[in-house]
């Protein structure tokens, strides 16, 4: 689960701290923490040049997208087993969005690719079908 050396280590942990500041992003909009303005620019809001806790959606899909082609993935995973605590936190938070907005991923092939990837996971189909 941690990768296969440092460096998958280190991607892992990336992709974990990422999908978290997803969901914290998440969760202030359910909780009605992040409302109005700032609720409606979180998913749609393109600027890199600001502040990381204004970031939208966008500019962090973007991110993970630039992500995913660095790390010379292929075949759907950021690392060589696809399945560390990062890319099953990536994942978990993917199909959050999802469920919100089924089209979410159409602008990012890579990522795309890797939530397709691990959704036919046995492991993920059995979770996301019995719990």
């Amino acid at each position: 689960m941690s990768g296969a050396g440092a460096k998958e280590f280190a991607v892992s942990q990336q992709l974990m701290q990422q999908a978290e500041d997803i969901y914290q992003k998440l969760s202030q909009l359910k909780s009605g923490m992040l409302s109005g303005e700032a609720a409606a620019a979180f998913w749609v809001a393109n600027d890199q040049q600001t502040h990381n806790r204004n970031f939208g959606l966008k500019v962090y899909l973007q991110l993970l997208e630039a992500f995913y082609e660095r790390c010379g993935a292929q075949s759907g995973k950021f690392t060589s087993s696809g399945v560390t605590v990062g890319e099953c936190k990536l994942f978990s938070t993917l199909h959050a969005l999802k469920l919100i907005q089924e089209n979410i991923l159409k602008d990012y092939p890579g990522l795309s690719n890797f939530y397709t990837r691990f959704a036919s996971e046995a492991a993920t189909q059995s979770v996301l079908k019995d719990g």
